[in-house]
This record gives C-alpha cells, sequence and structure tokens, in this order.
C-alpha cells in the first residue's frame, strides 16, 4: 500500500513539474548569500504553486567562476553569443550599465506602481541606463565596521569614531597583547587589486568631507590628499598584511578572535563577539558607506512567453509585501525607500537602522563608458603610493585625469590673448571698411557697392570666429555649429567676388552674365540657400562627442561616423572647391582685361591664399594632430589667418594702389578701336578664328561651320578677353541706344533675336534717321574715302565697330552721312553701291576699277556679330538660316556676291552658341 502512495505521489509531481514552465535563474555564490537565494528561490515556488502560476524557479550557479569579475565577464560573454540558457540573470549593481544592451527594458512588464516606486530608489542610478529600467534591485548591502567587542572591553576602549582613535587603539591593543605573546591584527580591510578594493578606497577618502553634508572631495583637494597620507601611516603602524586582505582572509578573520577591527560587507557572516557600527570618520559624525547590493534583469534573447513568466517572478519579489516581510528578515536591506523611511518598519531590524546612519554613497559607475577599467586604474595609481612610494601629488593627479575632460577654459590666458587679437583684427576691419568710402579712396573700391562690401567682410569676420565657438568643453552643439560657421563665412564671402567675376565675363551678352547683372543679391541668396540645404542634411546625422585617452590626459573631439553624414560634409566641402575652381577658370579668362586688371590680380592672391587655406584645414580635421590645445589653436589660427589674409589682399591692399584716372566712355571706346597708342593695330589670327564661327567665308553651303573646343575657347578669351569685353559691352551699349530711335523697327525687322537674314530688312523708306551700325558710303565720296586708305593696303581688314583694323570706319570720311541719306526709295544698300559701275577710284593700286571691284578682296569682320564676309572669285557661302536663294529672291538687281551687311545688334544675344 505504501508502494502505491509513492508511486503515485512521484507520478503527481512529475506530472506537475512538466506541466510548469521552467525559470532559470544564475548567481554568484560570494559567501553571503547562498542562504538568501536559496531562501527566495523557495519563497516563490511555494507563491508559485499557491497561485497556480505553473512557473518553476531553479537556481544555478557556476562552479568554476571564483571571483565577482569573472562571474561578470562569464554572463557578459554569454549574452553577448545570444545565449538563451539562463532566464533570470542576478548580477551586481555595478555590471547593470555594462549589461544593459542583453537585457530587456521592464517598463513593459513591471506595473505602474512598482514602476513609481523604484524609479526614485536610493540606487536608481545602478538600474536605470539611459531612461530604460533594465533590472530591479533584489536587495543592497553596505560596508559596515565589525569591532572585536571582547578585546575592546577587555583593554576598556570604546568602539573608534575617527580614524585617528581606531589607529591609536588598535595600536595600543597590539602592542599589549604582543606583549602577553597573542598576535592581534589590528586594521583588516579589502584594499587590494580588486573591485572590493576600490569600494574601500573610494569610501574611506568619501569619509574624509569636512561636514556631513559635503560632496565627494575631489580627488585633487587637501581632503583626498590628507586621507592618503592618514591611510599610509595607518599601514605603517599596523602592518601592511591587514589591509591587503582578501574576502578568504576576511572571513577568517570574523570566525575568530585575532583580528580588532575588521572592514566589509554588513552581510558578511561571523561568529564570536563582533560589533557592528558605522566606518570611522576624518571627524565626529562623518562617515562613509559604499552601497553593494544585487539586481534582476530579463535575458534579451529568451521567447517573450518566458520573459512574461520571468516579470511574474521578478514582480513578485520587488513587491512592497515581499522586501518588508522577506527581504528585511534575511538579514539584507531592501532597496525602498519607503521601507527605510517608515520608522515603525526600521526599528524592528538592526540593518535597516544602520542603514539610516551610513551616509552611503555609490561607485562611479558613470564616471567613465568602461567603469572598470577606470576602477582598475584608480586603486593602481594609490597602491603606487602605498607601497611604491611614488610621489602622492601625481598619483592624485593621474587619477583625476581618468575623468577629467581637457579643454582650453574660456578664463585661460591663451585664450583671453586670443578674444584681444579677434576683437582688434575686427576693429581694424571696420575702421578700413569705413576709410573706404572716403572721397579720396572710394574710386577703388567700385567694383561692389557699400553693402556688398559689407557682406564680403562680414563673411571673413564669421571665418575667423570660429575658434571661439571652440572654446570651452566640447560639446554635440559646438561640434554641429562649427562647421555651419566655416561654411556660411566661405560661401558669403567668396560668392560675391564669383558673382561679380562672372559679371566681369568677357562675353557680355551671355545669359547667365546678365542674370547676374540684374540679379545680384538673388544670386548671393541662392549660393546661401544651397549652403543651407546641405548643412540641414548634414545635421540629420551630426557630429558627436568622442573621448580621446592620450596617455593619462582625456579630451573630447567631434566625431561624424555615419555614412550620410560623412557623405553630406564631403558634398559641402565639394561644394567649396567648385566655387574655388569656378573662380580661378574666371581668373584665367579676365586677365588680360585691362579694366579690372587690378581685381584680378588682388583675386589671385586672394583664391592662393584660398586653396592653401582650405587643404590645411581639411588635413587638420582628418589627421591627429596631437593634445587637446593642438586640436584647438591649430584650426583656429588657421581660419583667423585666412580670414584676415584674404580681406587684405582683396580689401585693404587697393589702399596701396595706384589707379588711373578715370576714363570716359568715348575714350574708352577710342582705346577699343585703335589702341592705347592711337595707331590701328591687325586683328590676330586666333581673335579671328574665335570671331567667325559662323562664316561667310566657306567654300561650300553644306559643310558645317568647325566648333571652337572648350580649351581653344578659354585660351582665346585668355588672350584677347580685354578686346571681346570691350567690343561685347560697346555692341550692348548701342542696342540699348539704338532701341530707343527706333519707332517704326518692328514692321521693318523680324524681332526675333535668332534672326541673322537680310530678308528682314524690307524697306529703307520707312527707317527712321539714325546712326547706322555701318554706313552706306556714298558715291560721290568713293574715291576720296579709299583713297585715303591705300596708304594701310598692305594689311587686313577687319570690322568696322570692334577692335583695331586698318580699314577701319576712321579712314572713311563718312562722319555726316547716314545709310538712309544716300538712298533712294528704290535702292537697297547694295544698289546703292553698285550704281556707279564706270567710277573710277583713284589710289595706289586701285585705279580704273569700278566701284564694287574694289572689294573683291576684302574680308570684312564683325566682331560683334561673329560674321565674316570675303569676297570669292567664284560663289559665296551663306552660313545662314536662310540659303542663298531667299537672298537673292530678295535682291534681284544683285549682280555678284559682292555686299555689305550689316546685321542688327540684337542678334548678338544669340552668339551664345559659339561655345
Amino acid at each position: 500500500m505504501n508502494l502505491y502512495t509513492y508511486i503515485i505521489l512521484l507520478l503527481l509531481f512529475y506530472i506537475g513539474y512538466v506541466k510548469s514552465d521552467t525559470v532559470n535563474l544564475i548567481y554568484f555564490q560570494d559567501g553571503s548569500n547562498e542562504k538568501i537565494i536559496k531562501s527566495i528561490v523557495e519563497d516563490f515556488n511555494n507563491y508559485s504553486q499557491e497561485k497556480n502560476l505553473e512557473i518553476q524557479l531553479i537556481d544555478n550557479i557556476y562552479s568554476t567562476v571564483t571571483t565577482p569579475e569573472s562571474y561578470s565577464e562569464t554572463i557578459e560573454f554569454l549574452l553577448k553569443s545570444k545565449s538563451s540558457k539562463y532566464d533570470l540573470i542576478i548580477h551586481d549593481m555595478i555590471d547593470s550599465k555594462k549589461l544593459a544592451n542583453y537585457l530587456t527594458n521592464l517598463n513593459e512588464y513591471i506595473s505602474s506602481p512598482l514602476f513609481e516606486m523604484y524609479s526614485n530608489g536610493i540606487v536608481n542610478d545602478t538600474y536605470i541606463i539611459n531612461k530604460n529600467m533594465i533590472a530591479l534591485p533584489l536587495y543592497i548591502e553596505y560596508s559596515m565596521l565589525f569591532s572585536n567587542q571582547d578585546l575592546l572591553d577587555k583593554y576598556e576602549k570604546s568602539i573608534p569614531k575617527t580614524w585617528d582613535d581606531l589607529i591609536n587603539i588598535a595600536k595600543f591593543i597590539m602592542t599589549e597583547e604582543l606583549n602577553s605573546g597573542n598576535e592581534v591584527f589590528g586594521y583588516s580591510a579589502d584594499m587590494t587589486d580588486t573591485e572590493s578594493g576600490f569600494a574601500s578606497f573610494y569610501e574611506y577618502i568619501y569619509s574624509f568631507r569636512e561636514k556631513e553634508t559635503d560632496p565627494y572631495p575631489k580627488i585633487t583637494n587637501s581632503e583626498a590628499v590628507e586621507a592618503m597620507k592618514k591611510l599610509k601611516k595607518l599601514k605603517d603602524e599596523l602592518g601592511e598584511h591587514g589591509i591587503r586582505s582578501n574576502q578568504n582572509d576576511i572571513n577568517e578573520c570574523l570566525n575568530s578572535s585575532n583580528c580588532l577591527f575588521v572592514k566589509t560587507w554588513n552581510t558578511a557572516p561571523h561568529i564570536g563577539n563582533y560589533t557592528v557600527s558605522n566606518l570611522p570618520g576624518h571627524a565626529t559624525g562623518v562617515t562613509g558607506s559604499c552601497l553593494g547590493g544585487y539586481n534582476m534583469g530579463i535575458n534579451k534573447h529568451i521567447s517573450n512567453k518566458k520573459k512574461e513568466n520571468v516579470a511574474k517572478v521578478i514582480n513578485y519579489f520587488v513587491s512592497y509585501e515581499y522586501q518588508k516581510d522577506n527581504i528585511l528578515k534575511y538579514g539584507v536591506q531592501s532597496a525602498l525607500k519607503d521601507i527605510y523611511d517608515d520608522s515603525s518598519i526600521c526599528q524592528k531590524y538592526k540593518q535597516c537602522q544602520d542603514f539610516r546612519t551610513i551616509q552611503p554613497i555609490l561607485r562611479p559607475i558613470h564616471a567613465k563608458d568602461d567603469y572598470f577599467d577606470y576602477s582598475h586604474r584608480y586603486r593602481n595609481f594609490l597602491l603606487k603610493y602605498l607601497y611604491d612610494d611614488t610621489d602622492l601629488n601625481e598619483c592624485l593627479q593621474n587619477i583625476e585625469y581618468l575623468t577629467k575632460i581637457f579643454y582650453e577654459e574660456e578664463s585661460s590666458l591663451m585664450n583671453k590673448i586670443y578674444i584681444i587679437i579677434i576683437s582688434v583684427t575686427v576693429l581694424y576691419m571696420i575702421i578700413t571698411y569705413c576709410l573706404a568710402f572716403t572721397k579720396k579712396h572710394r574710386g577703388k573700391f567700385g567694383l561692389l557697392n557699400r553693402f556688398y562690401w559689407f557682406l564680403y567682410m562680414l563673411g571673413q569676420i564669421i571665418i575667423m570666429c570660429y575658434g571661439i565657438a571652440g572654446m570651452g568643453e566640447t560639446t554635440n552643439f559646438k561640434c554641429q555649429i562649427r562647421p555651419i560657421i566655416f561654411s556660411v563665412g566661405f560661401t558669403l564671402s567668396n560668392t560675391i567676388l564669383l558673382v561679380r567675376m562672372l559679371i566681369n565675363f568677357p562675353e557680355s551678352e551671355r545669359r547667365f552674365v546678365r542674370f547676374c547683372e540684374n540679379n545680384f543679391g538673388l544670386t548671393l541668396i541662392i549660393s546661401l540657400g544651397i549652403d543651407t540645404i546641405l548643412n540641414v542634411i548634414n545635421l540629420i546625422e551630426p557630429y558627436e562627442v568622442e573621448s580621446i585617452i592620450d596617455g593619462n590626459i582625456m579630451y573630447n573631439k567631434c566625431k561624424l561616423g555615419t555614412m550620410l553624414g560623412l557623405l553630406s560634409l564631403a558634398i559641402i566641402f565639394l561644394y567649396k572647391i567648385l566655387i574655388l575652381i569656378a573662380m580661378a577658370i574666371l581668373v584665367f579668362v579676365e586677365w588680360n582685361i585691362k579694366e579690372f586688371r587690378h581685381d584680378i590680380r588682388y583675386l589671385t592672391s586672394t583664391l592662393f591664399i584660398s586653396f592653401i587655406i582650405y587643404f590645411l584645414f581639411g588635413m587638420v580635421q582628418n589627421i591627429n594632430l596631437g593634445g587637446y590645445k593642438e586640436r584647438f589653436f591649430i584650426p583656429a589660427m588657421i581660419t583667423y589667418i585666412y580670414g584676415l589674409s584674404c580681406y587684405s589682399a582683396y580689401f585693404v591692399a587697393r589702399f596701396f594702389s595706384k589707379y588711373e584716372d578715370s576714363e570716359s566712355e568715348e575714350s574708352i571706346i577710342k582705346k577699343a578701336i585703335h589702341g592705347s597708342d592711337g595707331k590701328e593695330k591687325p586683328l590676330p589670327g586666333p581673335l579671328e578664328k574665335y570671331s567667325s564661327s559662323y562664316s561667310l567665308n566657306q567654300s561650300n553651303s553644306n559643310v558645317p561651320s568647325k566648333r571652337m573646343s572648350i580649351t581653344d575657347r578659354l585660351i582665346s578669351l585668355h588672350n584677347y578677353g580685354d578686346e571681346i569685353k570691350k567690343s561685347s559691352d560697346l555692341i550692348k551699349s548701342s542696342n540699348n541706344s539704338s532701341n530707343t530711335n527706333l519707332s517704326s523697327s518692328l514692321s521693318i525687322f523680324n524681332p526675333r533675336k535668332s534672326s541673322r537674314s537680310i530678308s528682314n530688312i524690307n524697306d529703307f523708306n520707312n527707317l527712321n534717321h539714325r546712326p547706322s551700325q555701318i554706313t552706306a558710303i556714298p558715291e560721290n565720296r568713293t574715291t576720296t574715302s579709299y583713297g585715303s586708305a591705300s596708304s594701310h593696303s598692305n594689311s587686313n581688314l577687319t570690322d568696322s565697330v570692334g577692335h583695331d583694323s586698318n580699314y577701319s570706319d576712321e579712314h572713311i570720311n563718312r562722319s555726316r552721312t547716314h545709310s538712309s541719306d544716300n538712298l533712294g526709295t528704290s535702292f537697297s544698300r547694295v544698289n546703292r553701291i553698285n550704281s556707279t559701275p564706270n567710277k573710277t577710284i583713284m589710289g595706289s593700286g586701285m585705279n580704273k576699277m569700278r566701284s564694287y571691284d574694289n572689294f573683291s578682296s576684302i574680308g570684312f569682320t564683325r566682331k560683334g556679330s561673329n560674321i565674316s564676309f570675303t569676297k570669292k572669285t567664284s560663289q559665296t557661302n551663306l552660313s545662314r538660316k536662310e540659303s542663298v536663294k531667299s537672298i537673292n529672291d530678295k535682291t534681284n538687281n544683285i549682280k555678284s556676291n559682292d555686299c555689305i551687311y550689316r546685321e542688327d545688334n540684337n542678334n548678338n544675344n544669340n552668339d551664345n552658341k559659339l561655345l
């Protein structure tokens, strides 16, 4: 019967176990928590059976892991490898930050009342990481002083309140016991190269505050210096063996009567007559104690159902009822503030009463990203002082460097000098700007008006202020604003110069030239708009602060690690480079334009500076320059030198340049025709090639005209930019004046700007009297005109308006003759010239020739129109929109192709096709 009963019970247990979901708990045995963990596991399983939760909690340990550090590394490795072996992770509270990426956010799994209670807990910094509650505290523990009451009573000594008292009492009792033949350790504490050792050092220095309400002393202050000197005195007088005890040594002390004072966690088991009290301090009433304990977290890699089951376990352990009735009963302290603030509850438990007076402090787990590296280096510097006699100030300074972010403070001497230099330079710029528009100098600054000169100066000032934004501690905002400062300043100052150079382009009838000339401000706004868009894109993935460790020094720098951020930054730099390249091309093209020769020279020096500085600035941003001082001052000085040198080279240099007296428009036109010496010069061959892209000199009308390459065209613009510029400006001016004198031109000429056809000229009777762009030579003056020009017969002929020509209009007496004055109602220009076939022309080499024969070997080139005319013996090819046939239909009296045709200047806008 009994056998059957056992079998049935076994089957029922098996069925219940298989039916229940298991939750695997993992923890580290530290010598004092085994009983606590086993007790809470049993409590939950009983609770689960009562509530029919069908959840079985199972505790697990790593038998091969012997230290807290190795346990932490093992758990991190398992979670990194996405192991789901363990569900509930119990870990030291200082490990929560390190494991945060592998633990589940508990905001979704715990009840709102519990969330509110634990949000304001004393150790909430250990489990609320980046505003996410990734764990909850199971219980907390703290450091206490265990005093051997038997020895104290024997020598009638009391528990020490200060470290001086502890040293004196321990030294006295040790001496007396030694005289009696007993060896006693005066003070035992773990101040070794372990995490417990760091806690001991940290709370010891904290106990040297002047007052209870003072914060943790700065590590280089007098409090820390005095604390370490006192600790070395304690080591020398009480023996170094005591403060180099590990946890096993401490446990042996607490289980014997050979130790007088022992510092360890309040949960440490002990036998004998030991009294637990607060740690001593520098002064009576001042103490300190590091907090420890264990947090609970959910493995991120388990299933959602498992997470819900683990959440039920956690909710049970952290509930107010369980913390009050069970956690305190096991001799540990609850992390709930509501419990230790409740006197009616706290007075029942000794550890709770002690906790209210210990003046607790958390270890600085947020001091650095890698807290364990910080802890290791911190305690090693102190150990070097204690055992290697390293200079104390040097050790403390090295500890300070572990967390101190070095930067150039605004109050430093170097920064003050830098600000003074910037201020003086800005004042210098403002003064020179005001002097530029005095009566003596304003003629030298006619390139731009006052407003745009001011914008140019403002752009350079903005660039120079780049370094000011780097003063002080490096923050995310400063990292984001500094590139914007440089970008906007660079674009503002250089775009103004670029737009002005586009307006100076030799071919002034180009559409982009006219747009820039008519919309200077709009062009500048468009350029700044592009710059703004690029910088806004860069803010989508902006710069972030990165900590750099250089030996014992740590400083911050701006880092841009995302692909989108790097791409947007590359586009911004490319945009600046394109502006500089465009300016360089325009400098080359406009180099020989005499009107702007000073401006081009100024701009050349500015471009030279810009390319060098831009290269240096980009290089500085991407290489390791050294320490934090170099990273601040080198970019700051580069941008300062750039702003000052560009402003001086392009603006201030004008004060010291000698400008010729301003010339009248008439004299400029005259020089454009005759040259500066008053003598006519032949048109160079390359310029004639440039001017004749559409020519009547082709032998066959079916052969397309040859287009110039971009290189040839740039070279032509460079070599003859001055002549091309003056010709284009003259034609544009002539067009503007002619348009005002045409009353019936719309009925005579085809209004299309692209038309170049002779058929557009219909009737000269409807033509108002105005200066003709090409004057027909009257019959009665032909001989005289060509007679006066015979001395120049050895030179080539060019157009009558633009550049130098041996047969220019200056040698043809037509000053009082208009084209319509010599033409009858039935005469066209061609008819009028060829109307006197028997007329002889006097002149060298031209005797007994008819008037039209004089044009048999003379080519006429109109520079503004890019069309040339040359008499051929057989036929003339018209590279026009209309064929020769259409021209003959309009001119019935033309017996040969000898013609002088002047197209309307308004057609010059279509010369852009030549590019």
